[in-house]
């Protein structure tokens, strides 16, 4: 009679155990935890002296064990791999059934001895099933080879599914919580990166703000933000994310093929698989002279119109996402304005700059920049020249073809002056058929020899439209800063107006120099004019 009650006894606590378990397994948020519960639980259930759980490893699949119960720590250390397969676990798991051992010490089997050590001598695998799928197994071990009867085995696996539940239940609340975590942070950087990005108004180091911003965003190894041109197709500006992490303004020389594809269609591109999508890997691969593992690229569209792309290779915690696209497009949509407000205010500085006519810079902005050259040569000692330039009979040719006509010589003017110069130049128009060229690092006669191929390009030139057919030509006066008492902007450009006044008065298509008088502009030597350098330059 007694082995009946104690068999009745174990079955209703076991059968407590998974009662008062149940509800407690769903509410546990630590692994830990939810382990040490488990195994208590199980430990109640049985009549067993130690249980182990071991879990199916996310990297490489393999069964490991990674709690035990009080007391027995160091079983986790002799419950190897090989030994978990030698004490048929894996088959536990992998045909979803309670299996059972009795462990017999073997010379070849070092761990049985280990475990005798402990007087265990029997081992049960109870796995973790939960309809299809069995994260793991609970090892349960006893001191005797057949301690576990077959009625106990219900209720063991009824308490084995809670805890396959309950695991399951926790990875799905982690994954929940860092996805909420990983969303907190993009939001927090997006609104940080706003309020950056905002203090920025120049279009070229507005782009470096949003590619640097975009990494607080994506952790990626390299990407690009490139502002397209007028003409939709070509580079205006752009900056580069280098794998060490800075930031520079080395763009490609042509967009790449997935930047190409999302300016066409005005749609994200995401590359998962490369070998799917070789055409959109190749270009982006030789500018990384590294593989492409997983690439995205979003348009930066205001309107209907695309001023250009974000591009972003190689995630470093896994390939793009959808969620990625969700997030990197509100961030787009968001940086597209401060481009589109940068853009508009060069534009308009640009407008309070330039001469409506004819696109060179307007006489404020080169006195402007006379003032500053005039202040670094007083500093550095550096060379400072300036060319007056004005178109001979342009009066009568007002009065005899038109102001049309008259417009069409000025443009035609300065589209030469504009292309016959260096970049450190400076080209305007001063006022009426005044003009004036700016000449940084080059003395008087380099100065005289610019003038003197400007002549003969301004001779050559063959106005289009209503001044068809016209012939053109100018008077120049040249003055540099270290041939006069020329203290400032105001008074170089005083000596030049002086030299040419004097060419004026001493007929049409002359040069004259402050200080030095008419200059020779017969013949320009055809190197000279091919090179298009000043000569005397620094």
């Amino acid at each position: 009679m007694a082995p009946h009650v104690d068999k009745l006894e174990r079955r209703l606590s076991a059968l407590e155990a998974v009662q008062e378990t149940s509800w407690i397994l769903s509410s546990v948020r630590s692994r830990t935890a939810l382990a040490d519960l488990a195994l208590d639980a199980m430990l109640r259930a049985s009549n067993a002296r130690a249980a182990v759980l071991a879990l199916i490893d996310a990297d490489d699949g393999l069964l490991r064990p990674v709690a035990a119960s009080p007391g027995y720590r160091e079983l986790l250390e002799v419950l190897s791999e090989s030994a978990l397969e030698s004490l048929r676990t894996v088959q536990a798991v992998e045909k979803r059934q309670l299996t059972r051992r009795s462990l017999r010490p073997s010379p070849q089997e070092s761990y049985l001895h280990r475990l005798a050590a402990r007087d265990i001598r029997g081992v049960c695998n109870v796995p973790l099933a939960a309809r299809r799928r069995c994260p793991g197994v609970i090892l349960l071990l006893y001191d005797s080879g057949r301690a576990l009867g077959s009625d106990a085995t219900r209720p063991l696996l009824t308490l084995a599914r809670q805890v396959a539940v309950a695991l399951r239940n926790l990875a799905l609340y982690e994954q929940l919580k860092e996805s909420h975590s990983r969303a907190e942070t993009r939001l927090t950087a997006m609104m940080e990166s706003a309020r950056i990005l905002s203090d920025t108004t120049e279009p070229g180091a507005v782009v470096q703000s949003i590619l640097a911003q975009t990494r607080r965003i994506f952790d990626c190894e390299a990407g690009w933000i490139i502002l397209l041109a007028r003409d939709g197709r070509s580079i205006d500006a752009a900056a580069h994310l280098c794998p060490d992490g800075t930031v520079d303004t080395e763009g490609p020389e042509e967009l790449h093929a997935i930047s190409r594809w999302a300016v066409e269609t005005g749609v994200p591109y995401l590359v998962r698989n490369p070998e799917q999508h070789a055409h959109f890997c190749e270009d982006l691969a030789a500018e990384l002279h590294a593989p492409v593992r997983s690439a995205l690229c979003v348009p930066l569209a205001f309107g209907d119109a695309v001023l250009g792309t974000i591009e972003l290779v190689n995630k470093r915690d896994g390939p793009f996402s959808n969620d990625d696209i969700e997030t990197i497009t509100a961030f787009a949509s968001q940086a597209v304005l401060i481009v589109k407000n940068a853009l508009l205010l060069q534009e308009t500085k640009e407008l309070a700059i330039r001469d409506p006519l004819t696109g060179l810079y307007n006489r404020r902005h080169l006195m402007d920049t006379l003032d500053r050259e005039m202040a670094r040569r007083r500093r550095y000692g550096s060379d400072v020249s300036l060319i007056m330039i004005d178109v001979d009979d342009f009066k009568r040719i007002n009065d005899a073809h038109g102001h049309a006509a008259g417009d069409a010589v000025l443009e035609m003017l300065a589209d030469v002056f504009s292309r016959s110069i260096r970049d450190v130049d400076v080209a305007a128009r001063m006022g009426g058929d005044e003009f004036a060229i700016l000449l940084p690092s080059t003395n008087l006669e380099g100065s005289i020899e610019v003038a003197k191929r400007l002549q003969m390009l301004a001779k050559d030139a063959t106005p289009t439209g209503p001044a068809e057919g016209l012939s053109v030509s100018v008077s120049q006066g040249v003055a540099e800063a270290g041939r006069s008492d020329a203290l400032d902007g105001s008074a170089l450009l005083i000596e030049a107006d002086l030299a040419l006044y004097e060419a004026k008065a001493s007929g049409t298509g002359l040069i004259a120099a402050h200080g030095t008088g008419i200059v020779d502009a017969a013949r320009v030597p055809p190197e000279l004019a091919a090179e298009g350098l000043p000569v005397g330059a620094a």
